[in-house]
């Protein structure tokens, strides 16, 4: 996706996200129309790379509204645990039905979830004990925003808890925690989007050496060439 089309596609799925209650339409590539009914209310799963991130969308898309929206899980790089095949379990078909047992089940639930006086005063005593915002300028908008995103994060763990669908005070503390956690992983998104391409590789020798694990000068090296990062930029780097 160009950044052309990755505004364009920002824009649909910001307009969903609301849950207007007015039909939002699209087209696709080959002409076709694309028509998502209103009033719904739409979680989207969907990978990609810093790269390919800043490719697609601008900053003012991450650094802006946008932000707001994403739950950021950043996967991490293992290159010493290696599979030559999929591993499955030997319960796989009862897992496969008990999963579309589950999703059909939650595919037919309407109407509010319930929340406990002390999921409540859970959140309560979080939001009215937050620190004043002190954070990167383009993170703001997501900071304004985390109390709706820990309500939506805990109603989903309500509802992969299973019946009663109920929202209590440890999965209101739970999802507190997960958004915390998920506010440094924007951070990094946003800041990556938004830099120039010497800090980018910085970050990247950066996020090698706080990874903790022991590597050689030589396999250092090896690992930042993949990313354009010369041998006299990698001494300067290590030397601030």
């Amino acid at each position: 996706i160009g950044q052309e089309r990755g505004t364009e596609f920002i824009s649909t799925l910001v307009a969903a996200y609301s849950g207007a209650p007015v039909p939002i339409r699209d087209r696709t590539r080959t002409g076709g129309e694309i028509v998502i009914p209103g009033n719904v209310c739409i979680n989207l799963l969907a990978g990609t790379t810093r790269e390919w991130l800043q490719r697609t969308l601008t900053s003012e898309d991450l650094a802006g509204g946008f932000s707001r929206r994403l739950v950021v899980v950043a996967g991490g790089r293992d290159d010493v645990l290696r599979l030559a095949e999929p591993i499955f379990p030997d319960d796989r078909e009862a897992l496969l039905e008990s999963l579309r047992v589950r999703c059909g089940a939650l595919s037919v639930l309407d109407g509010a979830i319930p929340v406990t006086p002390e999921a409540r005063d859970s959140f309560a005593e979080w939001y009215l004990g937050r620190p004043p915002f002190d954070d990167d300028p383009g993170l703001l908008p997501w900071w304004d925003t985390q109390d709706e995103l820990v309500y939506k994060v805990a109603t989903l763990l309500a509802l992969s808890a299973g019946p009663p669908y109920t929202l209590t005070r440890q999965l209101m503390e739970y999802a507190q925690a997960m958004t915390n956690q998920i506010r440094s992983w924007v951070a990094e998104a946003v800041v990556y989007s938004t830099s120039t391409p010497e800090a980018k590789k910085l970050a990247y020798v950066r996020a090698i050496i706080r990874a903790g694990a022991m590597v050689s000068r030589r396999t250092l090296q090896q690992r930042c060439a993949s990313q354009g990062v010369l041998k006299a930029e990698l001494d300067r780097y290590l030397g601030t």
